[in-house]
């Protein structure tokens, strides 16, 4: 298991199949935080700052793309 550092957090008005990623500012894929199901309600997951492939991602911006029965999600985030 993972120990995150950042934590975007977020609510779903309805149990669906869900994914969040983290993007870097030239829209390329860096980590998967969540892939599958999720209930209903608020939600904090948290990101360690490591890629997919387990080296760490470099400090900067970085975007949160939630997706949801549907809807899309994006927030941005700052790792440090």
């Amino acid at each position: 298991m993972k120990r995150y550092w950042t934590e975007p957090d977020g609510s779903l008005p309805a149990a669906a199949a869900t994914g969040v990623a983290v993007y870097d500012l030239m829209g390329r894929h860096v980590a998967t935080l969540h892939d599958g199901f999720l209930d209903r309600g608020r939600h904090r997951l948290r990101w360690d700052g490591a890629t997919d492939t387990g080296s760490p991602a470099a400090s900067g911006v970085y975007f949160v793309r939630v997706t949801s029965g549907g809807a899309r999600q994006q927030t941005s985030i700052t790792l440090v």
